[in-house]
């Protein structure tokens, strides 16, 4: 039997393809640039931090549910929930619910309370943990793996959290590899949204980064 890494790792995968990693880095490089062109002359520069940090989480939402309403993913699909009343973007394949979060470094250590989305996820996970190994697939919406897409200055991986240990990150740095230019037939171009700065944001082609899989299926490796 495959340690839990590596079923991780190869569910992540099927949702996660080559294809599907440079959308998540178009839609990012697109929220990045639209966060500086909303506030490049924001006239009050005390709190320009935290208007940037909202404008950021909110943006790349926005453009990550754009790209699966136009179908610039394959296989993935947006859905807003809301929990304990706060709206909350899920992007759900066909193993895995993912949603973003950004941190102030890569090694930042995430901290939940008891009763928060992501503590319920961790829960969850660890449920499904030996379902998962037994299963080629999720037989439904509650097995899924709950992934994050941990990202911030120059990064962005994928990863899980289980309630007694932080699996390894499950793809490299999405933001560090080579480019690839879109099909001009599948190039997202989002929606209108009102803007501090009027100029106008450009799309660039994305890149279709490579997921790193752990190849190792030694039934002893530690998990």
């Amino acid at each position: 039997m495959l340690n839990d890494d590596i079923v991780y790792q190869k569910l992540t995968q099927q949702d996660y393809t080559d294809h599907n990693l440079q959308v998540i880095k178009h839609c990012k490089e697109q929220a990045e640039r639209a966060v500086s062109e909303r506030t490049a002359d924001y006239p009050a520069p005390t709190r320009i931090a935290t208007i940037n940090g909202v404008l950021r989480w909110d943006l790349f939402d926005h453009y990550l549910e754009q790209a699966a309403k136009n179908e610039l993913f394959e296989g993935i699909t947006a859905k807003w929930i809301r929990y304990e009343g706060a709206p909350i973007l899920e992007l759900h394949g066909k193993n895995t619910i993912l949603t973003a979060k950004h941190v102030s470094s890569k090694d930042e250590k995430i901290t939940e309370s008891e009763t928060s989305y992501r503590k319920n996820n961790q829960v969850k996970n660890q449920k499904n943990q030996l379902l998962l190994k037994e299963l080629e697939e999720p037989d439904s919406e509650d097995t899924k793996l709950c992934i994050v897409l941990l990202h911030g200055d120059g990064f962005a991986h994928l990863r899980i959290f289980l309630e007694n240990k932080d699996v390894p990150e499950l793809t490299s740095n999405i933001m560090l590899l080579p480019a690839l230019d879109a099909a001009p037939e599948t190039e997202f171009v989002p929606q209108p949204m009102p803007v501090l700065n009027p100029r106008k944001v450009v799309s660039e082609p994305a890149i279709w980064p490579k997921i790193l899989l752990n190849t190792n299926t030694d039934d002893n490796s530690k998990s």
